[in-house]
């Protein structure tokens, strides 16, 4: 490995390892190669695949970096599981990887090496995001890796079949991979209201989300705690 490329050791900043500028720019130019390899990933509708337009991930961004803040005022790290909802992840990954800035959001600058944010997807595709992706496939709901078992304070799924295998499925994933004191996002048709409100304990949201193209299926959003911005 290049001397230039290793992480160096400042002595007067408590033996605390830094990455070279050499290094930081080479992971900046990967998030940024990355993030155009993503941008070309269309919509697989065989996969149920719908991707949400920017003010939908951003709204849906906010939320989860406002929860963050507040969490993190009693803890050191705030972990984030986005389950079959990439085009959110994608935003999550912007913000806090690449343009490691949002005016949205006060003192964002201090979030960003506190967040873990994983993407679990069926779509390969996404691989390209390394270890921040887990392939997931709802109907193996518990297969995953052990150390996610109880690893996640927040969840924002969009279970991809308007099914009740499905929905269940992905709520008995969400219920392994997450804290008791988890908060819980989920975007979906309406028509999954009442079986979601029973397994999941979710209530309706006044926000909506919206996709790029228009769907014929009415969608909603669900939590299960009250939202800071979702319900204005």
């Amino acid at each position: 490995m290049s001397e230039s490329l290793m992480i160096n050791h400042q002595e007067d900043d408590g033996d605390v390892p830094q990455l070279s500028a050499e290094a930081l720019k080479a992971l900046h130019e990967f998030y940024a190669e990355t993030e155009a390899q993503a941008k070309q990933i269309e919509e697989n509708w065989q996969l149920s695949q719908f991707w949400y337009d920017k003010k939908t991930s951003d709204t849906l961004a906010k939320e989860v970096f406002l929860n963050a803040k507040e969490k993190l005022k009693s803890c050191e790290k705030f972990n984030v599981a986005c389950i079959s909802c990439p085009t959110l992840f994608k935003a999550l990954h912007h913000y806090l990887k690449e343009a490691k800035s949002w005016s949205e959001i006060d003192n964002f600058e201090e979030l960003i090496e506190k967040i873990d944010i994983k993407l679990f997807e069926y779509d390969k595709r996404f691989e390209m995001y390394g270890e921040d992706f887990y392939f997931y496939d709802y109907n193996h709901p518990l297969e995953f890796e052990p150390k996610m078992e109880k690893y996640f304070d927040m969840v924002i799924s969009d279970p991809p079949y308007l099914s009740q295998d499905c929905h269940i499925k992905t709520g008995m994933t969400v219920r392994k991979i997450t804290k008791d004191d988890f908060k819980m996002i989920v975007c979906t048709g309406a028509v999954m209201e009442d079986l979601l409100g029973a397994c999941l304990k979710v209530r309706l949201c006044s926000f909506i989300p919206k996709h790029e193209r228009n769907l014929a299926n009415e969608f909603k959003c669900y939590a299960n705690y009250n939202t800071i911005c979702l319900d204005n």
